[in-house]
């Protein structure tokens, strides 16, 4: 989907837990919602502090939309509707949400807590792998709105990289690994 026709400028795609840092993506939100005049952004998953991240975008005046469960069938649908995913996490041993979301083109922003982090997001290339400062990642996100061809790049290279992370070469590696224990 061109970047133009994407309805959604970010989304959350997770948890709504501590350590998937619903309130971080809500500061970065703020930020831009403050300096990009309107945003929308979509929020997918549950947890515990759903009711109370819902009610701090109210309050913010943020135009959000929250579909509530989405079956996994339905999840690329939602990713193509988004401009960016941003997966802040205290610590994540990966992070299927990215591969999720690159497989739809969608650039992914996330940090070092995450197994994803210079494996499958690599920092401007397809993504960006930031230090958990919300202007930072509010400022690459405008600043890669701003121009077209690096979303574009970004976009093109998260298709191409996210098709290596497949169950094939998942299984692929489990095999080689239990091989090199046998030889060795």
């Amino acid at each position: 989907t061109p970047l133009y026709k994407k309805e959604y400028d970010i989304m959350f795609s997770g948890q709504l837990i501590e350590r998937k840092m619903p309130f971080f993506f809500l500061e970065v939100a703020k930020i831009l919602h403050k300096k990009m005049g309107k945003i929308k952004i979509l929020i997918l998953g549950n947890g515990e502090l759903k009711n109370l991240f819902l009610q701090k975008l109210q309050v913010e005046g943020i135009n959000y939309d929250y579909p509530g469960f989405i079956d996994q069938t339905e999840l690329p649908v939602y990713y193509s509707k988004s401009k960016f995913l941003l997966f802040p996490s205290l610590n994540d041993p990966w992070g299927v949400v990215a591969n999720e979301a690159m497989a739809s083109g969608v650039p992914v922003l996330t940090c070092e807590n995450t197994g994803v982090a210079n494996d499958l997001v690599i920092n401007n290339e397809n993504g960006f792998v930031l230090d958990l400062d919300p202007n930072l990642w509010a400022t690459k996100i405008i600043d890669t709105l701003n121009n077209p061809k690096e979303y574009e790049r970004l976009s093109q290279n998260a298709i191409q990289n996210v098709q290596k992370f497949n169950f094939e070469n998942a299984a692929q590696g489990i095999i080689d690994a239990i091989n090199f224990t046998y030889e060795n």
